[in-house]
């Protein structure tokens, strides 16, 4: 036998028959090795903590979504399609609220005998003067056998003091039927009550939603650069069908594939039992990051406008909306009323021009959704507030008020009329006067500039939220932010969709829930647990279903943990 000396310390060259078995033998770049997990891991190690969480997060992400979508859908629809009502309703009611324009009113005490003939068994509630030339003057009377409270509105015509017909009227803001149908379907379904659990169910849940988004995004976006891709394609939403995938060799991540963690790669080998072809696989996944890539990017975009409509959704909540409430008044954060006392002696009423009465003290530009129906006890008479009225608009007129103004007659023989600016479009403040009817003299004043910032913030993002403020541009931005918070919901739903657990060849496992590369240690759940009660304290809808996910997250781990170790028994 010869042997054939090793030159230079190299081995040996391989047999073809030894080259081909090798290959076959050899790890793929997809193929885990033995003992080895396929991302890479020893089986009985866990990823790291920092790794776990934001698993974790992405999976709360998808249980939020998947639950509280539904009702985030209708809210966005259904407030895109209020934020254009008050444009809408001065169209629908034109011919109530508008008229030629008035060169030379008739006195306002003449228009307010005019709409009070209409209805003398009624009391007077508020008056709203007219600001334009083209504006009506509109009278609110109190409805007794209304059970809200909501007043009857008279609109006059200040040329001639005719009426021009009547419609109920709610809010501070004078909605008329059209806007209050659509505000009750954004509040409540038009249910009640009980339909505002929806509102404030999506409400508290958003900010939550939007803030993972961020996190989920910023991840998004590190794992690119990391891959050498372009960050900037990220900030454009219907740019490409997505991120740019990765590269062969390189392991999916949730961030690469819409929150797949186990998406195969391109030219992996089907699951067994599967014959789903190679090209639709990778089809199904460019498509996920497509419907991804505008699902993250849109909500980045929109965060700002969404934290803001969240936030001021909580404060009209039943529940929450009441802690918030108990919050603002512990830390003194309301503005002090402003003072309706007469000075002096009063006369009793009845006799005109000298007997003093009050509104119900409230600053009414402040006010928001709820009903201000105004002074169910009004004791004042038609000839008084046909007597002082013009004297109470001129000194308010002379106290610095010069927006669109509502008076307030008095409601008890002591207290003031009050008049406060109403919140119309490009108004930014709301001051308010008490006068004294008697004299016109200036009883209190309450300056929007001085009162605490939370009332003030409180106050803007009231109307802003409303479409108020800024008039028609407003009304069409939260159009778009509504449509877009709509376009969210659908596209995260349509990623689920492409990784559903009943799709031919899906490896989604139980549900679909993406992000599980393990179970939390149970420490960690509890701590969730924990915080869950905690902010349930103050948003209990969102504490109750927080627990809920979090038992959800740990019962569907534990039982892809022994599925696991079931198919690794049979596979010995």
């Amino acid at each position: 036998m010869t042997v054939t000396p090793l030159t230079d310390g190299a081995p040996p060259s391989p047999s073809p028959t030894q080259s081909a078995s090798a290959a076959a033998s050899a790890p793929g770049p997809h193929t885990a090795r033995p003992g080895r997990r396929s991302d890479g891991r020893s089986p009985g190690r866990r990823p790291p903590l920092r790794r776990q969480l934001g698993a974790f997060i992405l999976r709360l992400h998808f249980y939020a979504g998947m639950a509280v979508g539904p009702f985030i859908l209708v809210a966005a629809l259904s407030g895109a399609l209020y934020a254009l009502t008050p444009t809408a309703e001065e169209y629908v009611y034109r011919d109530l609220t508008t008229v030629p324009a008035v060169a030379a009113p008739v006195p306002l005490h003449e228009q307010v005998d005019a709409a009070q003939r209409s209805h003398p068994e009624l009391t007077v509630a508020q008056v709203w003067p007219a600001q334009q030339a083209t504006d009506s003057t509109r009278v609110l009377f109190d409805v007794p056998a209304d059970a809200e409270g909501n007043p009857l509105a008279v609109f006059v015509d200040p040329s001639d003091a005719r009426v021009l017909g009547e419609e109920a009227t709610y809010s501070s803001l004078g909605e008329l039927p059209l806007r209050r149908w659509v505000s009750g379907l954004h509040e409540s379904l038009n249910l009640g009550a009980p339909g505002e659990v929806y509102s404030e169910f999506a409400a508290s849940w958003l900010w939550i939603i939007a803030l993972g988004c961020l996190w989920l995004w910023w991840r998004r976006v590190r794992a690119a650069r990391r891959r050498g891709a372009r960050p900037a394609r990220l900030w454009l939403p219907l740019r490409g069908r997505g991120s740019t995938p990765p590269s062969a060799g390189t392991p999916a991540t949730a961030e690469a594939t819409g929150g797949d963690a186990a998406a195969p790669a391109a030219g992996t080998a089907p699951a067994a039992g599967t014959a789903t072809p190679v090209s639709t696989r990778r089809d199904t996944a460019v498509r996920r990051r497509g419907a991804m890539n505008i699902h993250a990017v849109t909500g980045v975009w929109l965060l700002v406008a969404v934290l803001g409509l969240s936030a001021t959704g909580i404060t009209w909540s039943h529940f929450a909306g009441d802690n918030v409430n108990a919050v603002v008044t512990a830390m003194k954060w309301k503005a002090t009323p402003i003072d309706t006392e007469l000075p002096g002696p009063v006369v009793p009423p009845g006799h005109e021009g000298h007997a003093g009465h009050d509104g119900d003290g409230a600053h009414a530009g402040h006010a928001g959704h709820g009903g201000a129906g105004g002074d169910a006890a009004a004791t004042v008479s038609p000839r008084t507030v046909s007597a002082q009225i013009e004297r109470v608009v001129v000194a308010a007129r002379k106290a610095g008020l010069t927006g669109a103004l509502t008076v307030r007659p008095p409601a008890t023989p002591t207290s003031t009329w009050q008049v406060n600016e109403r919140w119309v479009p490009w108004c930014t403040t709301s001051d308010a006067v008490s006068v004294d009817g008697r004299d016109g003299g200036i009883v209190d004043r309450q300056d929007f500039g001085d009162l605490p910032l939370f009332s003030r913030l409180s106050a803007w993002g009231i109307y802003l939220h409303m479409g108020i403020m800024f008039g028609l541009p407003l009304q069409i931005a939260l159009c778009v932010v509504g449509l877009g918070i709509a376009l969210i919901v659908v596209q995260g739903y349509r990623m689920w969709w492409r990784r559903r657990p009943t799709r031919p060849g899906s490896r989604a496992g139980l549900a679909g829930v993406p992000g599980v590369p393990s179970t939390l240690p149970w420490g960690a759940y509890g701590c969730v647990v924990v915080f869950a009660v905690t902010v349930g304290v103050f948003l209990p809808l969102v504490g109750v279903s927080l627990v809920v996910f979090t038992v959800l997250d740990a019962a569907l781990a534990t039982a892809r943990s022994r599925r696991r170790v079931r198919g690794a028994a049979r596979g010995r």
